[in-house]
């Protein structure tokens, strides 16, 4: 199993009282610090509320959310689920009819909507994912079965551009399915087969997870660059290829996410020991947002990759996220740094 180069602590977080162990430590301050950051009519924010107005990404505040119910299922400190479950009312009521939702910015109460999205296949299969965690949380059925509209339309939203081939585009007037997007699509279809078949749904479920096999096929066959061992960018519809392994953001971030989500499987072994030999891991200390972000997906793929041993060094390093909270961080951070630390 490889290992990234020996990390040097720098900065890690507060001691924990008790016997707690750090890492479930960082993880509240991160979920704590995602409830500040929230309305009080359950949007989760962009950085700290204050005078002005708040933006709100809802694709940020569902990573966000699944944080909370991270730290919920390891704390069982109803405040957390509170906080996921107003979330989730919070996006529900600003869905759109197809299935898309738009940014947002205003005050709680008096929401204007952007009228934008950066992405429209990611924004819906993300929301999925977060009421996937939701049940297996709470094994609420009657919940559930309230947000079956809801269901229906991120699932809408995920088919929106979704190609003959099995993969979706970014969204309908951005002709490019990105391997990072349908990574979260692939999650976004698996969960809403679980959902389908936990509220009964065999058709539905049935037909969500055969688009789900042929999203996994098609990202294997398409999006995989077999010479350069490593996924592309992406694709276009007319045959354009999108290749490169070079800048962080989305080359080296879209191969970390694929390593991370993805079924396990040798290639991504082999994907992920040519990462950490081509960029090194991750080897210095958290002192901005680009290196919190950075460590936040290392961590990711190392524990997809099952390199525990890479994974304890960075989940050290995220406990320095709050040297970066003097205005609020974007709630998917905080979300990926209580997921990755209250996970056993």
């Amino acid at each position: 199993m490889p290992f990234l180069p020996v990390l040097l602590l720098a900065v890690v977080g507060s001691s924990p009282s008790g016997d707690e162990p750090a890492r479930i430590a960082t993880a509240v301050r991160a979920a704590e610090h995602l409830l500040a950051q929230q309305t009080s009519d359950g949007a989760i924010t962009m950085g700290k509320i204050g005078e002005g107005q708040c933006w709100v990404v809802s694709y940020f505040g569902c990573f966000g959310a699944q944080g909370l119910l991270a730290v919920y299922t390891a704390k069982r400190d109803r405040r957390f689920l509170d906080g996921a479950l107003n979330w989730v009312r919070w996006y529900e009521a600003h869905q759109n009819a197809d299935g898309t939702i738009f940014d947002y910015k205003g005050r709680a109460g008096s929401w204007e909507s952007t009228a934008h999205f950066d992405s429209t296949d990611s924004y819906a299969a993300v929301y999925l994912d977060l009421l996937k965690d939701v049940f297996k949380a709470t094994g609420d059925r009657a919940w559930l079965a309230k947000r079956s509209a809801s269901i229906s339309r991120a699932l809408k939203g995920i088919r929106l551009t979704m190609q003959p081939c099995g993969l979706t585009l970014a969204k309908p007037d951005y002709a490019v399915m990105y391997t990072m997007d349908n990574v979260e699509s692939l999650l976004g279809l698996r969960a809403a087969a679980s959902l389908y078949k936990a509220l009964g749904d065999a058709r539905a479920s049935q037909d969500a997870g055969r688009e789900a096999d042929n999203m996994e096929a098609a990202i294997g066959a398409s999006l995989w660059n077999e010479p350069a061992g490593c996924y592309r960018i992406g694709i276009q519809p007319d045959g354009g290829k999108m290749e490169g392994l070079t800048d962080w953001y989305p080359d080296v971030m879209a191969n970390l996410m694929a390593v991370a989500w993805l079924p396990a499987s040798s290639r991504h072994q082999a994907l992920y020991r040519k990462l950490v030999a081509q960029f090194g891991g991750w080897s210095k200390g958290i002192a901005t947002v680009d290196d919190l972000e950075h460590a936040i997906w290392w961590a990711w793929a190392a524990r997809g990759a099952g390199d525990r041993a890479a994974l304890e060094r960075l989940i050290q390093f995220l406990g320095s996220f709050e040297r970066l909270c003097s205005d609020g961080l974007e709630p998917g951070l905080l979300g990926h740094v209580a997921r990755l630390c209250a996970a056993p």
